[in-house]
């Protein structure tokens, strides 16, 4: 057992629709998306339960997911009402399995850039999870995650995922090829898009059983792969034995971890259509801009850097769109000084933050705009109101962490295991 895990409960404790998080301004609950992927009704219902029933806003999250913050809790659970609300925007399709459904997807696939559409895997994914009746055992910090290519969310640290890698033929037509991601390492396993949906849940399922032995045994129960000391190797082993024509090849670096969306403004789609790439900043997304967002389109993607696509629009669209967002605080633009930059919820709403860290942020502001046009892109920031930093950013950053003793500033190195951070 890795030292993360050492002298832990067998469960964690991640929020969820139907676990809510009970903060010092009220439950909070985090709503798990495929992929980012949210249909406008949907949007325009949390829109309104935001509105109704919690702070008048959707928080953002790096994993693509949305949390509702000021709701109201009835003893150490959800207002039924709260809970009937967020089955009618179409959220609650799986109860058994809310915690789990934590799937990363390239924001784009299908759309802009990759090598193959992860569309329909990214639903076969989801379908199999909640189908399987071992899985909600898994911890709701396990994470798996679609890369088509890009090379935009393999580096996110998923505990077990798949990377689509180019053609090494001639054929167009040829299967797409993906590796095997265990734990942010490469293994030498090579998949067809086909066999990489029971390839993750295979591993899943291992998991889920090395943790029962762990427990049967007296041991720590892990949240991740990573803190088992021989979880690459034996979800190797696991799928190379399950899946005989499985091929291997020298496992490759994968790419440093994205930070943002290669671009915001108006992207042109493979089919001609338009999409647009928004920063909301800090993540707070307020609900007059959802709800422009859901009467503009059929649908949204939320990335893990809090970012929105709003794809498949006409130019004149667009267009429209730009205007309207841009007026509403949102940045289609890259030059506002927000990028890069994330916070925790601090004060008031998080009983242990010590200071108001967004204030902070809001602060840091035009400082990197203006550090940004002395020496190129800065580095990404995150503001922490405690030394739990939850929200952190996957890869380098610089951070901001209030201390009993003052705040601290410092650089992370993102190899260095801290089972006090959460990246949510």
């Amino acid at each position: 057992m890795g030292p993360a895990a050492r002298g832990r409960t067998a469960a964690d404790a991640c929020p969820g629709a139907l676990r809510p998080h009970l903060a010092a301004d009220g439950a909070m609950v985090r709503l798990r998306m495929i992929g980012g992927v949210l249909a406008s009704r949907s949007l325009a219902a949390l829109a309104d339960l935001a509105d109704r029933h919690g702070d008048g806003a959707l928080h953002l999250t790096s994993r693509g997911n949305v949390q509702l913050r000021a709701l109201r809790a009835v003893g150490q659970g959800l207002d039924p009402v709260v809970v009937q609300a967020i089955q009618g925007a179409g959220l609650l399709s799986s109860p058994s399995h809310e915690l789990v459904r934590n799937v990363l997807v390239s924001p784009g696939t299908g759309r802009l850039g990759g090598l193959v559409d992860l569309t329909g895997a990214a639903r076969e994914l989801d379908r199999q999870l909640c189908q399987d009746r071992l899985l909600p055992a898994l911890p709701g910090r396990f994470l798996f995650a679609l890369d088509d290519g890009t090379g935009d969310v393999v580096g996110l640290g998923a505990d077990v995922g798949w990377w689509a890698l180019p053609s090494s033929g001639d054929d167009p037509g040829a299967v797409p090829v993906g590796a095997l991601v265990v734990s942010g390492r490469d293994t030498g396993v090579r998949l067809t898009l086909p066999r990489a949906v029971p390839a993750l849940l295979a591993v899943a399922r291992a998991f889920v059983a090395r943790r029962a032995q762990d427990a049967r045994v007296g041991g720590a129960a892990a949240w991740r792969i990573g803190e088992l000391p021989d979880g690459v190797e034996r979800a190797t082993s696991l799928v190379l034995q399950a899946e005989p024509s499985t091929t291997t090849a020298a496992p490759v670096a994968l790419p440093p971890a994205r930070t943002r969306l290669p671009e915001l403004g108006v992207l042109v789609q493979h089919d001609g259509r338009s999409a647009l790439a928004v920063l909301v900043p800090l993540g707070r997304l307020s609900t007059a801009a959802a709800r422009v967002m859901a009467r503009s389109a059929e649908g949204v993607v939320l990335t893990p850097w809090r970012e929105v696509l709003v794809p498949d629009l006409t130019a004149s669209a667009a267009r429209n769109l730009v205007r309207e967002l841009s007026g509403l605080g949102l940045d289609v633009t890259g030059t506002s000084g927000w990028r890069g930059v994330s916070a925790c919820a601090g004060r008031p709403g998080c009983a242990r933050a010590l200071v108001d860290v967004r204030a902070l942020a809001y602060r840091s502001v035009g400082l990197r705009v203006a550090a940004s046009d002395a020496t190129g892109e800065p580095s990404p920031l995150h503001y922490s109101g405690c030394e739990r930093r939850c929200g952190h950013p996957a890869g380098p950053h610089d951070e901001v962490v209030a201390t009993t003793r003052g705040l601290i500033e410092g650089r992370v190195d993102p190899t260095a295991a801290d089972p006090r951070r959460s990246t949510e």
